[in-house]
């Protein structure tokens, strides 16, 4: 009589099946944080040769350190965990993931389906646990040796939704019995014979390139327009296309730092660098006035960009490669879903050659030129410290493979204004966390990022970001290299730039929130290397040592709030008064 195998065996044929079925697809990253439940699948991993594994003692730094990668390399890591509260820490970087198109795979392990409702410990409802915020979600059954093929199956399904079109993250919710693992010695179950077939063969799906006659005809009957490209995550390619679709069309790029072509070459002579600055000035507004507007990729981080939907409403055109309705102004004439590239090189061969207003389009570059001038002023090694000139030292200094990874609130906009595209004479990856925009998992993340590549990376964030994800330095390792350079001036310093902020109590405690810390000891603590500037040669010092060192090191930038919003409406000022004379 044939002895039937044990649950623990078959758990283990469970987890070395979804391990496998993941390698096949290519899948080489996988991020596991601590837990009993989720056994079958982390011991599958640590026994399969083909994967590169990544610890995390919290699970909300270990989703976005595999975030991280999936922003980096475009293909999707695994986060895996136990059961419980463990799957909900997942939740931020699920957020974030689904709403920048990123990759994931998110493995949540389980109890099985008696356990559920009755106070289990551990136990919580994981079913859709992270509702629409995934493309893909499947309550996988409990481990049968008869089932294998759909298991496989199952995977392939998920990973074809993680890798697009559109990216993002998916969900699968596995249970397993106890007893979670087979006894020490017991052999393992050999892959079934039948069942084992990968599937379905994975291609990658494509955006279908949508029907362009309309936009094109009113390229051709309006002269004045602007290509204005919001975050992205890199498209080979791209560039380029944005180029041919500029000179067709005869519309100046307005491209910000996380476009992924502000600083391509490619652009710089069809930019208008300095459009975040001048879109608030009443003189270039004049001269603007654009009669269509064809957006691509996220929205702008640029509020000012807002301010001209309001006054130009019916000619925006929004291309998304989220796959979102991406039009929180509902301003879009059209919304298409496309592949940017695919998109710029079809629409330029439809207008054909339209032919541009060299007079308007050099009043705009003589805007642009002041704009620039006074922005150089005021990022001068002499003029008085502040966080401009932290920004453009990260841009500047980066080597030409560098990626620079963005942080919320100040960093991202201070890139905008201060951080000189015609500064820098090679191209750079600006990586963001601009889906969902929070201060959240920021060390993590561009740790795994790090750890998908061998190029230089600099994470540029506040103070306030950084203490949010202080305990992702856990998974810093030698093998990674990483600047880290945080802005400290002791609190949200974005808040004293909205109309709510006075010198009261109640303003600094509610929003400010000052903290009073430096990080020397938080980063003697996870053994990193640092330095400590307040003066723009001191920054630009330490930021130039620690990008040719190995390893992870944190540059801590003290800044004063004060003087730093002083310096913020001074620029504007000067740039008025330039724009007058």
């Amino acid at each position: 009589m044939t002895r039937q195998p044990g649950v623990g065996a078959v758990n283990a044929l469970w987890g070395r099946t979804i391990v496998d079925q993941l390698h096949r697809l290519g899948v080489r990253h996988a991020c596991i944080s601590p837990g009993y439940r989720n056994a079958p699948v982390s011991l599958a991993f640590a026994h399969h040769q083909g994967f590169e594994i990544h610890t995390h003692i919290d699970e909300r730094s270990g989703g976005f350190f595999g975030l991280g990668i999936g922003k980096m390399t475009g293909a999707p890591a695994v986060i895996l965990c136990t059961s419980g509260t463990a799957a909900v820490n997942f939740y931020p970087s699920v957020v974030e993931a689904y709403y920048s198109g990123t990759p994931l795979i998110v493995l949540t392990t389980d109890r099985p389906p008696e356990l559920r409702q009755v106070g289990a410990n551990q136990t919580i409802d994981q079913i859709k646990l992270f509702g629409d915020h995934v493309r893909f979600f499947a309550e996988v059954t409990t481990p049968d040796l008869q089932l294998t093929g759909y298991l496989r199956q199952l995977i392939n399904q998920a990973y074809s939704q993680a890798i697009g079109a559109p990216a993002g993250p998916v969900h699968l919710n596995i249970p397993f019995r106890e007893p979670l693992t087979p006894p020490k010695g017991e052999p393992g179950l050999p892959f079934p014979a039948t069942g084992d077939a990968t599937g379905a063969e994975i291609s990658k799906r494509v955006w279908q390139v949508p029907d362009l006659k309309h936009l094109s005809a009113d390229i051709r009957k309006h002269r004045h327009g602007a290509l204005v490209v919001g975050p992205m995550p890199p498209t080979a390619g791209f560039s380029q296309a944005l180029r041919e679709l500029s000179i067709a069309t005869g519309y100046p790029v307005l491209a910000e730092g996380a476009s992924q072509v502000r600083y391509a070459s490619e652009i710089h002579g069809q930019a208008i660098e300095n459009f975040d600055i001048l879109l608030g000035n009443k003189g270039f507004q004049e001269l603007f006035q654009p009669e269509v507007m064809i957006r691509i990729g996220a929205r702008p981080t640029s509020k000012a960009f807002t301010g001209i939907l309001a006054r130009h409403p019916g000619r925006l055109y929004v291309i998304s490669a989220s796959g979102l309705w991406d039009d929180p102004d509902r301003q879009a004439g059209a919304v298409y879903a496309a592949d940017p590239t695919g998109f710029c090189r079809a629409l330029a061969t439809e207008v054909g050659s339209q032919p541009a207003d060299e007079n308007w389009l050099a009043g705009l570059r003589k805007f642009d030129r002041q704009a620039q001038e006074v922005i150089r002023e005021s990022i001068a090694p002499e003029a008085p410290f502040f966080e401009g000139h932290v920004s453009n030292l990260c841009v500047q200094l980066l080597p030409e493979d560098g990626v620079l990874y963005v942080g919320n609130s100040m960093p991202v906009r201070d890139l905008e204004t201060f951080a000189l595209a015609v500064d820098r004479s090679a191209p750079l990856t600006v990586l963001s966390n601009r889906g969902a925009s929070g201060i959240d998992g920021m060390v993590s993340s561009a740790l795994g990022a790090a750890m998908a590549t061998h190029r230089p990376v600099l994470l540029y964030l506040g103070d306030m970001s950084f203490l949010h994800d202080l305990g992702g330095l856990a998974a810093a390792t030698e093998a990674l290299n990483l600047t880290i350079v945080v802005v400290n001036n002791n609190g949200g310093g974005i808040f004293s730039y909205l109309p709510l902020a006075d010198e009261s109590d109640s303003f600094t405690r509610l929003f400010t929130m000052p903290h009073g810390l430096t990080f020397r000891s938080g980063a003697e603590l996870f053994g990193l290397g640092y330095s400590q500037a307040s003066s723009y040669q001191e920054t630009r010092q330490a930021i130039g040592a620690f990008l040719h060192q190995p390893g992870v090191q944190i540059v801590e930038v003290a800044i004063d709030q004060q003087v730093n919003v002083a310096r913020h409406r001074a620029v504007h000022e000067a740039l008025a008064r330039r724009l007058k004379s």
